[in-house]
């Protein structure tokens, strides 16, 4: 699996 792919599967969900 590559790193950016990993980065981008986990996500922060943040309040706006």
């Amino acid at each position: 699996m590559n790193s950016v792919q990993f980065k981008h599967h986990h996500h922060h969900h943040h309040p706006d």
